[in-house]
């Protein structure tokens, strides 16, 4: 466990998108989907509407009609029937255009109020500016996403994989992988800026693996394995590689979800273009 570093579960990580670049994308999106609702209303209420609409069901259909009430000679009250439809239309979205323009207005309020809030330093921030020599003595109870990921990166692991490098690549990170398309994917990664950790032990109950990449998502601080199948065309490689898919998935370790999985045959390369989408999809 990498020290200093708050504490989520996996199932809080997922849900709680806590990090402000985060929040202020999903408060900028809704301001503009507030912002197109009340210019959309606001053109619905510019044609005034007179009366009130009564909807009532009759058997299997509705029957709409006009309110107020017309006064008979009578002096008993009458309902209009509404003969068109497309004035019960006209009415019924001027109501709800009325109530929505109230309620997103109420709401854009609040919004960019939350937006200023976030748009400036918050609690996280703190740490960032102190003081070098006071930095020494904090131990950081919120820390920035860049510090979360220079943390993540220096938890060196206890054990390495025995398994031999055949061929050894290194790759711009200054590391030995063991394939040129493992090479690609790492040196796509330092390009994005996605911290990783190539073939860091992974502990599952017994048994130990080592994925190709650990990489971090410094966004959502949600963790990836990222696994290069690189001979899917050899069966006794495949029989291996299914074996160590299955065990993650016995693990809650699921394809879209937490786990990568990229491949090629002889005769069907690594595409960079998936690389690049994938990295995109999860780790951005």
């Amino acid at each position: 466990t990498v020290t200093n570093i708050p504490i989520y579960s996996k199932k809080e990580t997922n849900i709680i998108m806590s990090q402000k670049e985060s929040i202020l994308l999903l408060l900028t999106q809704r301001k503009s989907e507030l912002e197109k609702a009340i210019k959309q209303a606001n053109q619905i209420l510019k044609t005034p509407i007179e009366g009130y609409l009564e909807v009532n069901r009759q058997n299997n259909h509705y029957r709409y009609y006009l309110k107020p009430f017309t006064v008979s000679s009578n002096k008993r009250r009458t309902r209009t029937y509404i003969k068109d439809i497309s004035i019960a239309k006209s009415i019924a979205n001027h109501d709800y255009a009325k109530q929505v323009l109230k309620s997103s207005t109420q709401e854009l309020k609040q919004i960019l109020s939350l937006i200023a809030t976030y748009s400036h330093a918050t609690a996280d921030n703190y740490y960032q500016n102190l003081h070098p020599g006071r930095k020494l003595l904090v131990s950081p109870i919120l820390i920035d996403d860049e510090q979360y990921a220079n943390q993540w990166l220096s938890d060196i692991p206890v054990s390495q994989n025995s398994y031999p490098v055949v061929a050894p690549i290194l790759t711009e990170n200054n590391e030995i992988v063991r394939s040129k398309s493992e090479k690609i994917i790492a040196d796509k990664l330092k390009l994005k800026g996605i911290p990783y950790k190539y073939e860091n032990p992974l502990h599952l109950g017994s048994a130990t693996k080592y994925p190709d990449f650990t990489v971090l998502n410094k966004r959502t601080r949600k963790e990836y394995y990222w696994e290069h199948l690189g001979m899917i065309d050899n069966a006794d490689y495949l029989k291996k590689a299914i074996a160590k898919i299955e065990t993650y998935y016995e693990n809650e370790i699921i394809l879209g979800k937490n786990l990568i999985i990229t491949y090629e045959t002889s005769c069907q390369p690594l595409s960079v273009k998936v690389i690049e989408s994938l990295i995109n999809e999860y780790l951005l």
